[in-house]
């Protein structure tokens, strides 16, 4: 049986995909203002230890390396081809299987992690270890793409191509683009505290980097969808054709950013 990380890692998103690293720059582009201000108005620390799981290109990583100068940022993915562009000096890129390597525990003041979590099927586990790493009063921000806008589209066509596309990833490596909602229940189960949420959904039809992110991904995964017979080229291409519709304007997923403190140590009697 193929392991599920090395089907994620070599599979339908992995770095070799010819069109990978349109996708990760269209993410940044989509995203990255909102993960900013999020971790900003936590209030990052000079002296900080970060660290960025899942890293993927680093524009998070080298952001937040400006952020606490007199601190260290480790950014880490299982793949670092895209991170070792990063030359700076308190930024630490480490390969690294967030399912199987570890950290030693209460480690770091921030864990930040983005579109990691859905796309591993021991997803709960690695929750559990990840807030481990935390120290007591550190912070946890962990954002992931949540699927349910689709159950509500008013176009059959655009809502059959995107669970097909849902259904695609969870046959090629086990993700699950419905586990986010579960994220606030998650960490306060695992004694996280002031717990936070903000949800951002993403359009199609408007032209925009939401727009094109899906795109390239439904592209990217048009032909294991066709493979698994979830649809007819047909029906991919009338989905699809809908982007170009001027008339046609939808929600495609919602980001789900949930963020939580680890209490702090109890003051010795």
């Amino acid at each position: 049986m193929v392991d599920p990380r090395d089907r994620y890692a070599n599979g339908l998103l992995g770095f070799d995909g010819p069109t990978e690293l349109l996708r990760l720059r269209t993410r940044e582009r989509l995203i990255d203002r909102d993960t900013m201000a999020i971790l900003s108005d936590i209030g990052i620390g000079d002296a900080w230890r970060c660290l960025e799981l899942g890293a993927g290109t680093g524009s998070i990583a080298a952001w937040l390396a400006g952020q606490c100068r007199d601190g260290q940022v480790v950014a880490t993915d299982i793949d670092i081809r895209y991170l070792e562009q990063h030359q700076l000096g308190n930024l630490q890129v480490r390969q690294h299987d967030v399912t199987t390597d570890s950290f030693p525990p209460a480690a770091f003041d921030l864990v930040h992690t983005r579109s990691l979590l859905v796309n591993l099927p021991e997803r709960d586990a690695v929750l559990d270890r990840i807030v481990g790493w935390a120290a007591p009063g550190g912070w946890l921000v962990i954002e992931e793409p949540a699927i349910f806008p689709i159950d509500s589209s008013s176009y059959p066509a655009y809502q059959r191509l995107m669970r097909a596309l849902e259904q695609v990833m969870a046959i090629s490596h086990g993700a699950d683009m419905r586990w986010p909602r579960r994220l606030p229940a998650l960490l306060t189960a695992s004694g996280v505290t002031d717990i936070g949420m903000r949800v951002t959904p993403q359009y199609v039809g408007d032209g925009g980097f939401g727009e094109d992110i899906w795109r390239v991904a439904l592209l990217q995964t048009r032909s294991a969808i066709l493979d698994a017979g979830l649809l007819t080229a047909a029906e991919f291409a009338e989905g699809l054709a809908l982007f170009d519709d001027v008339a046609f304007l939808d929600m495609a997923v919602a980001m789900m950013s949930v963020w939580g403190r680890k209490p702090s140590r109890l003051p010795v009697a």
